[in-house]
């Protein structure tokens, strides 16, 4: 093969190389806030976050009472623990007060008990950190503030971590004091999502109660990174990412800045027209790159699919995608020979 012979060669692997890392494309916005509390939430929506957890870390942030349920010491309301304009949503439901921060996370084994959150979540004192399973409203105007023995753990060590970097490779393992009796982990696991599928995320954005929004959207796919549009906030960190099925697939673990200043408080900042909005959206970790750690291998979360493709195509959906744009990108190369 010559000269232009190779050079041809490298113009089609590099078209196929595109093609599997971006996928078929379809153009979205944000839209409204569409977060929701548990109360509002029909029983499947609430299945989504069974096994969420705050992870709040600080000192006393809960006390144990006579009857040996725990409760949060004190809070003090969104507005005025972090400056929220009073016109925010959910600026005045409360905020662990004791907390100095704020993160998600989610169980992937009970026994060992261990927590999935953002490596950048993870870099703290482990006797500082509080899990927390049930964080969340029951009405418009009652928050579950008291807790069960089995809904409260600490952390006893870090079982395997990356790189907190915001975006691909940021993910940590947490294991907790003791195995989760009550609490099932996530096992339903995927790993082949296509750009325009539709995305749930669950957590506790700024150490509130735990939201659900069901209106996010693959924006882009890697072996490394999803990029989505989800509505998240600071204190998503960790939180679990499903499709549209509540299947797990990813780790949120960063986007674009939260708030913008207002006449003195903090108001959110809507993308993708705000300020350091990314036309991809938020990043996320795929399940399988945690999955694949040789410390966390042996918990099996991956095991059932296929690893191949574009990120372990067990239904073969993205290959098929694949297969035809690259028998388009050739006839334009032959075309061009």
């Amino acid at each position: 093969m010559g000269e232009e012979g190779y050079k041809w060669a490298f113009v089609v692997w590099l078209l196929f190389s595109t093609v599997l890392a971006v996928g078929p494309q379809s153009k979205v916005i944000y839209g409204d806030d569409t977060r929701r509390d548990f109360y509002e939430l029909n029983s499947k929506e609430k299945g989504f976050g069974i096994a969420t957890v705050a992870i709040l870390i600080g000192g006393r942030v809960l006390a144990q009472q006579d009857d040996f349920t725990w409760r949060i010491t004190s809070t003090k309301s969104a507005q005025e623990f972090w400056g929220w304009c009073p016109t925010e949503r959910f600026a005045n439901q409360p905020v662990p007060a004791e907390a100095e921060i704020f993160c998600s996370g989610f169980l992937i084994s009970s026994s060992p008990g261990w927590i999935v959150t953002a490596a950048h979540c993870t870099e703290h004192p482990l006797d500082l950190y509080w899990i927390i399973f049930n964080f969340h409203q029951i009405s418009s105007s009652t928050t579950e503030l008291t807790f069960s023995d089995d809904d409260v753990y600490r952390v006893s060590r870090l079982v395997a971590v990356g790189e907190p970097t915001a975006g691909a490779g940021d993910w940590g393992v947490l294991e907790l004091d003791r195995p989760v009796m009550q609490h099932s982990s996530y096992t339903n696991v995927r790993a082949d999502l296509i750009i325009g599928e539709s995305l749930i995320l669950v957590g506790h954005p700024y150490g509130l109660p735990k939201k659900t929004d069901t209106d996010g959207q693959v924006k882009n796919v890697s072996l490394s990174e999803i990029r989505a549009y989800v509505d998240s906030y600071g204190g998503n960190s960790g939180s679990p990412v499903f499709d549209s099925q509540g299947s797990l697939v990813g780790i949120l673990v960063g986007g674009a800045p939260d708030f913008t200043v207002n006449e003195g408080c903090q108001i959110s900042n809507v993308c993708p027209t705000g300020q350091g909005c990314s036309s991809l959206g938020e990043h996320i970790v795929p399940i399988c790159v945690v999955a694949a750690h040789p410390d966390i291998a042996p918990v099996g979360l991956c095991d059932q699919l296929k690893i191949s493709g574009l990120q372990g195509n067990s239904s073969g959906r993205n290959l098929v995608d694949n297969f035809f744009n690259l028998l388009i990108l050739l006839g334009v190369v032959l075309l061009l020979l």
